[in-house]
Formats: structure tokens, C-alpha cells, sequence
């Protein structure tokens, strides 16, 4: 068996098992995160369905086509990412909300363990602002978006119930 064959084999097996394990990684964020407080809505992109459907189609060009090792390695490592990237982003959208452990949104599980601060709490009182600016241990800084400002006020109060400790000294 030569290598591209090999390649591709592995490709197909980690395709068929991010897609045997999605409900298995949805339970075990479920399972995390504990009980729903506040569900966010969002709209699950249909992208996911595509995606799954054209990666192996991707990965037997690969295998027919006349591509250096390397090139093969490179468009199935891609096939296979896919994947992996918009399972996460569909699970994630589908089970956004605030949790009693932790936060949900934007392709993220945040634990409120992991949090450091919410820095931007201190000073804005705009009620048309619509984004968290958020401070972890492990990703350091970024911004979660909402669909409008009393969407973002009511997650921050549930987050701030869920977790006392990110309230801002005044």
C-alpha cells in the first residue's frame, strides 16, 4: 500500500468518526456546562450538511487525481478540518446560551472558571452596544457579539448571577 492510499484511508476513517462522534462531543458539552439559563438564538448555518458531503467527494479526487504526496496530505488534511471546524461551530451555535458553568457563544465554550474579567462592564452603559469583550486564561482577550444591545445586557446579567465574581468593582 502506498502512502497516498494510506493517506486518504485515514482521511476517510477521521471523516466517518467526526461525524459518528458529533452527538457523543454535543452530550459531553451538555454534560459540562450544566443546566440552561438563558438560551441565545441562533441560526445554524446549513454549511455543515455541505461540508460533510464534500469532503469525502474532495478526498477521492485525491485519490484519482495525479498530486505529489505532499499536495494529497495537504488537500485531505484540508477535507478533513473542514469537518472538524464547522461540526464545532454548528454545535456550539446550536447549544448557545448561558449555562450554570459556562457561557456559549460565537464558536466558543467559555467556563466561567476560565474567565479573568469582563473589562468593558466597568464603563459602558450604552444600552445600543452589542459586544462583550471578554478576558480568559487561555485565549486572552476577544469580543462576543449579539444580535442587539438588550440581548447583550440580558446574558451579562445571567452570566453575572452564574458567576458573581466577574461583577465589576465600582
Amino acid at each position: 500500500m502506498s502512502i497516498s492510499v494510506f493517506i486518504c484511508i485515514v482521511s476517510y476513517i477521521a471523516v466517518v468518526s467526526l461525524c459518528a462522534f458529533y452527538p457523543i462531543r454535543k452530550k459531553n458539552i451538555l454534560q459540562s456546562v450544566g443546566k440552561i439559563i438563558l438560551p441565545i438564538k441562533r441560526r445554524a448555518s446549513p454549511l455543515f450538511f455541505a461540508i460533510v458531503a464534500i469532503a469525502p467527494i474532495i478526498i477521492t479526487l485525491v485519490f484519482l487525481g495525479a498530486f505529489s504526496t505532499f499536495i494529497k496530505f495537504i488537500l485531505c488534511a484540508c477535507a478533513v478540518l473542514a469537518v472538524e471546524i464547522t461540526s464545532k461551530e454548528r454545535i456550539s451555535t446550536i447549544l448557545a446560551g448561558v449555562y450554570e458553568n459556562a457561557l456559549i457563544a460565537d464558536g466558543k465554550v467559555i467556563p466561567y472558571s476560565e474567565i479573568m474579567s469582563l473589562p468593558t462592564l466597568a464603563y459602558e452603559e450604552d444600552a445600543t452596544v452589542s459586544t462583550l469583550k471578554i478576558v480568559t486564561k487561555k485565549e486572552g482577550e476577544f469580543f462576543i457579539g449579539f444580535e442587539n444591545g438588550e440581548e447583550r445586557a440580558s446574558v451579562v446579567s445571567e452570566v453575572l448571577k452564574q458567576a458573581p465574581f466577574l461583577k465589576p468593582e465600582e
